[in-house]
């Protein structure tokens, strides 16, 4: 067993990446308090106190960015052409170096590069877990095959995921596992406000990634083809000033402001989850979202694309939802329809969902990370 590991987070915000790290790191925590636990967090976010909690040594990069140069000193560097003195970022990563981690745990790849100069002559194995597919990692880490031969191995968070890094970016399968993701959430104890209302939510960041606009037009197809139908859509996550300007605009030309709501980011969304008829994975790509597991833990049907996420893998295999072709939002609107012209199938698709997702707890997804990361030192 191994005693000192870093883990590093692209950011320590409240989304899916860093939850399922957390989640990783208590259970670790738990069920081994001997070990030594380091977090680096390359972003600030509302997770940073759980971290600081659950770790030994928590860095969090922004408390290391030098401030810019005042004119006197760089009148002074100039004339004396004096050699720069370390950042404190450079200084931290040097200090990191000299520290004998036996695990360097890259939790996405947008923390690979960093996690590739820490392990720089280091004898530390170096695990990737990657949480993306791949347009996000073509934008943020087009360059990553540069880097896949100083990684020991890579923790893939679905098929979809393992598949990519094989046919785009060129990993060799031998050096992939696939672990699923893990989440929890509080049991369905809430009423639902409007009984008498069709609720079909949606959760994320509002962004193109996660299908904003197409819960939009899903909406609309709806409101224009089943007009009579008392159905309301419901979006909780995250919107930008710049995005709910233009989401308010489309909700206005389309005159969906009484259908579709966007409520923005809950300190507690499971109330407002509780809610919902039917989960809309709306998501372009989205490799195993955490939100769904939780959607599928509370017993609620799941309707996504094909080949845009890892939770077509369990959909298609257990019957809690439907998989519908790529941004066919006809398709997609038409099986919201189904399930409010048949509500028992509501409900006998959520509770094969809440009996399936049960699985995807940190208890049973955790021991496959520890697993992994004990295979790859052996």
């Amino acid at each position: 067993m191994f005693n000192n590991i870093l883990f590093i987070t692209h950011e320590s915000s409240l989304t899916g990446a860093p939850k399922m790290l957390l989640h990783f790191i208590e259970w670790l925590k738990k069920h081994h308090p001997k070990m030594v636990v380091t977090v680096l967090s390359l972003k600030r976010g509302l997770l940073e106190t759980d971290f600081k909690t659950v770790s030994d040594y928590y860095y969090e990069i922004e408390d290391y960015k030098k401030p810019p140069p005042t004119l006197t000193q760089r009148v002074l560097n100039k004339l004396f052409k004096s050699k720069p003195k370390p950042t404190p970022k450079e200084l931290l990563v040097e200090q990191l170096q000299a520290t004998a981690f036996d695990v360097i745990y890259a939790n996405t790849v947008i923390a690979l590069p960093i996690a590739a100069t820490i392990n720089h002559g280091n004898a530390s194995k170096l695990i990737v877990h990657v949480h993306e597919l791949s347009a996000i990692i073509r934008q943020l880490l087009p360059n990553l095959s540069s880097y896949t031969a100083q990684v020991d191995h890579f923790i893939a968070a679905s098929n979809l995921v393992k598949s990519n890094l094989i046919d785009q970016f060129k990993v060799n399968a031998s050096k992939i596992t696939r672990v699923y993701e893990c989440s929890t959430v509080k049991p369905n104890k809430v009423a639902r406000f409007e009984n008498n209302i069709f609720n079909v939510g949606a959760s994320g960041t509002a962004h193109w990634r996660k299908g904003s606009d197409l819960f939009i037009l899903v909406a609309n197809y709806i409101k224009a083809n089943y007009p009579d139908y008392k159905i309301k859509f419901t979006w909780v996550g995250d919107v930008s000033k710049n995005e709910r300007i233009i989401i308010e605009e489309d909700l206005r030309k389309l005159h969906l402001t009484s259908n579709v709501q966007f409520i923005g980011k809950q300190s507690d969304p499971t109330n407002f989850y509780n809610e919902f008829d039917v989960f809309l994975m709306c998501s372009r790509e989205d490799p195993f979202p955490l939100v769904c597991i939780e959607m599928g833990m509370l017993a609620k049907p799941i309707v996504c694309f094909k080949g845009a996420t890892g939770t077509e893998e369990i959909i298609e295999q257990t019957g809690g939802g439907f998989v519908v072709p790529y941004l066919d939002i006809k398709e997609m609107a038409e099986k919201i329809v189904f399930y409010y012209q048949n509500p028992d199938r509501v409900k006998t698709h959520g509770e094969i969902n809440a009996d399936v997702f049960s699985q995807f707890h940190p208890d049973i997804i955790a021991p496959q990370v520890l697993e992994v990361i004990t295979e790859t030192l052996n």
